[in-house]
């Protein structure tokens, strides 16, 4: 069973292993690195009040994270990660559709996020789980490029 919640800030240590877990895969491979590799839990704590954060568990285990920013116009995720012991069991899934029903009950018409374009199993998840491709650019940091995505909802 998959619980998405809220995450509290005595959890932050929690999203903090869940998120560097999951981005290891992507050290040394993608350029520029993603700073989830590098971010420090003072960093995660620090965005605790700035954003909000989804927690997912599976059969009541930490699985999953989101970190939300609500805009005027969009809710904006970051670190979509689930920890690799819990890949493939439809944590993500279950995250973005909370998300969708999040944006939908705070009136919002869109959620958008952004991945690197070598991501391809993040592409192909992201798509499956009804967002579109709405843009691509260089990485501000190096050669990378980046992809933009949305979900109406």
């Amino acid at each position: 069973m998959i619980e998405v919640r809220r995450a509290t800030r005595e959890e932050l240590p929690i999203v903090h292993e869940i998120t560097r877990a999951a981005f290891e895969e992507y050290r040394g491979t993608v350029d520029p690195p993603p700073n989830a590799l590098d971010e420090t839990l003072e960093e995660v704590e620090a965005s605790y009040n700035a954003t909000e954060i989804v927690l997912a568990l599976l059969d009541g285990e930490p699985a999953g994270s989101i970190r939300l920013t609500f805009k005027d116009d969009h809710i904006y995720c970051t670190r979509v990660a689930v920890h690799p012991s819990k890949q493939r069991k439809g944590v993500a899934g279950a995250m973005l559709t909370h998300i969708a029903d999040i944006a939908k009950a705070r009136g919002y018409r869109e959620v958008r996020l952004a991945t690197r374009e070598v991501m391809e199993s993040n592409l192909r998840l992201y798509e499956r789980n009804g967002f579109q491709i709405t843009g691509k650019y260089v990485h501000p940091k190096g050669p990378g490029i980046v992809v933009d995505l949305v979900k109406k909802v």
